[in-house]
């Protein structure tokens, strides 16, 4: 009986995929039979949760927020090099000279980018998912209310700035009930881009780089102007590779993914002061002896893995390149160093 209905809810998926996805309907079906075979954990849940991206996304437009153009963005680029700055303690190792080069090119913060004085081009904002059971309700908040400081206080400099939505809000339609997507719509909704997602689990047991050709062969890493989901290996990284990739970046430079520990290059008593919260999260993150992305005993392919098979298939099917900034990231040597 279970099996059964389990079914019927598989041709109920179906027929969703059909009016939801009408561009990539016979692409993403035969991603799906690709991995189910595979790993069908890894299918259903890729299966159920794009699907609630794509329903809430498309909700979301109907109430006037854009959705993420890759053909837009993709031909309005200003470099085919990408500089994606993550908050590993090697930032504090850019110099002057290097920071003037990333900004003549195009750049990507997230997480708690907002501390740094520099301002990239794009933002990957995220806000804190609060399910009604949260037993972590207090500290959620807290998130919420530093990422809503931050961005306050660097206001007027984030004017040109466009920011990338994504994550569990945006899938389940809660992320202007933040305080951070309150604050970023009453300022800057006309610079809002929602992110259609295809997650696919960290647990995940297909290889990388074959996933990552399967997708390709159906659609799904092309600059379109239909709702496309983006691909997302398990973390922001394992994401934000696949979208630099759809957008015809060459030269995809990580800054800041080390990986060696749980420091940060906010770990400063000066930030400390400004943002009493951040202290929590350095203690929290700081007892860490490896960083929670690289602990192969969690899963089969630590981001590291994922970052260095993505890095195969760009260079072998999209003449384009990961690099990492720093050769103090656990990235390297498997990942070359950028030169410029």
């Amino acid at each position: 009986m279970n099996k059964l209905k389990e079914f019927i809810q598989l041709l109920k998926r179906y027929v969703l995929i059909k009016e939801l996805l009408p561009y990539h309907r016979k692409g993403f079906n035969r991603v799906f039979k690709f991995v189910m075979v595979r790993d069908y954990k890894t299918a259903l849940l890729m299966l159920n949760e794009t699907l609630k991206s794509i329903i809430a996304i498309k909700g979301s437009v109907k109430d006037g927020y854009n959705y993420l153009n890759t053909k837009s963005i993709s031909d309005n680029k200003k470099s085919d090099t990408l500089f994606i700055l993550g908050s590993g303690p090697s930032i504090n190792e850019i110099t002057d000279e290097e920071w003037s080069y990333i900004k003549k090119n195009e750049s990507w913060g997230f997480n708690f980018w907002f501390c740094h004085d520099f301002i990239p081009s794009a933002y990957i904002i995220q806000s804190v998912y609060r399910r009604s059971d949260d037993k972590q309700k207090a500290f959620a908040d807290s998130l919420d209310q530093l990422m809503t400081d931050m961005l306050t206080d660097k206001k007027e400099r984030y004017t040109k700035v466009n920011f990338f939505a994504r994550g569990d809000g945006v899938n389940n339609q809660k992320f202007f009930n933040s305080k951070i997507g309150t604050f970023i719509k009453n300022n800057f909704r006309e610079n809002i881009f929602l992110m259609p997602e295809c997650p696919i689990s960290s647990k995940n047991k297909v290889n990388p780089y074959l996933f990552m050709q399967v997708l390709n062969k159906n659609g799904f890493l092309t600059s379109t102007k239909e709702v496309l989901p983006i691909p997302k290996f398990g973390s922001t990284i394992g994401e934000l590779i696949p979208l630099a990739l759809i957008l015809g970046f060459k030269k995809i430079v990580l800054c800041g993914i080390d990986m060696n520990d749980g420091a940060h290059f906010y770990d400063k008593e000066i930030n400390y002061e400004k943002y009493p919260m951040l202290r929590t999260l350095s203690e929290l993150n700081n007892n860490r002896e490896k960083h929670e992305h690289m602990d192969s005993s969690t899963r089969l392919y630590t981001v590291k893995d994922i970052v260095i098979e993505q890095n195969r298939f760009a260079t072998e099917n999209m003449g384009a390149k990961i690099y990492t900034f720093k050769t103090s990231s656990s990235l390297y040597p498997d990942i070359s160093k950028f030169e410029y």
